[in-house]
């Protein structure tokens, strides 16, 4: 199944952009736990919001004279530059800087998400994650896709009024055919705390056992999220997160 995934969305990844254009990522792996689809989500905006600045640099670039058209510019990036790859049964969300490493390797809708939300972030947009049940997929009643929305009314983001889409596994624009959607919004907002712990971020899955793909050089002190909690103790490179 993931070998005929892989081989439907794999594309020519170009190299038309500095190497440096994101910081540097170690990559660094961490086990987190056990959570569901809607847990999953909140920790894809809780990546959006931690790793948002390291987007500063491709987010000036990739600017257009309307928000159509920096959407557009987005989608045309990651899907362009960041190749295709499925995860097996180790769900993986990965951190901007993360993704770009290993943008040769691969990359799935999590990571992709996390990408278009953090550069719609640094613009000063707010946004949506989307994720669906698709009638025509192989668990059909089941959550199986996730991606980026961006209301068109940024005043009071209601996507009555109409929204763009940013799902970097396709070549197109045009968003996916589904049968029940739920959304969960990326403010431009920014929270900032004072001697906060580090939030850990969880993968998207099916209720399995979960592991994140992070960056540990590239932490924000203080940086705090309201209303959110970890599943388990974790270890990293600050140190213990404790839930």
């Amino acid at each position: 199944m993931y070998a005929s995934l892989n081989n439907v969305h794999y594309r020519e990844v170009r190299s038309d952009y500095p190497s440096d254009i994101f910081p540097k990522a170690a990559c660094k792996r961490t086990e987190l736990g056990d959570g569901d689809t809607f847990f999953s989500v909140k920790q894809i905006v809780i990546a959006i919001d931690t790793y948002y600045t390291q987007c500063r640099r491709i987010a000036k670039l990739l600017k257009g004279d309307t928000l159509q058209a920096t959407c557009r510019n987005i989608h045309q990036f990651l899907y362009h530059h960041f190749q295709y790859k499925a995860d097996s049964e180790e769900q993986q969300l990965r951190s901007p800087a993360c993704s770009w490493a290993q943008r040769f390797i691969g990359i799935d809708c999590k990571s992709y998400t996390i990408l278009a939300g953090a550069i719609i972030k640094a613009l000063g947009y707010n946004s949506y994650v989307r994720q669906i049940k698709q009638p025509y997929s192989s668990y059909p009643d089941q959550y199986t896709h996730v991606y980026l929305i961006v209301p068109i009314s940024q005043k009071d983001n209601d996507l009555r009024k109409g929204y763009y889409v940013i799902d970097g596994t396709v070549s197109t624009t045009r968003e996916a055919i589904y049968s029940e959607k739920a959304d969960e919004i990326v403010t431009a907002m920014k929270h900032i705390g004072l001697n906060g712990a580090q939030n850990a971020l969880f993968g998207f899955t099916h209720a399995k056992g979960l592991r994140a793909i992070g960056n540990g050089k590239n932490y924000e002190d203080g940086k705090f999220h309201k209303g959110v909690q970890t599943v388990k103790k974790v270890t990293n490179d600050l140190g213990e997160v404790a839930g």
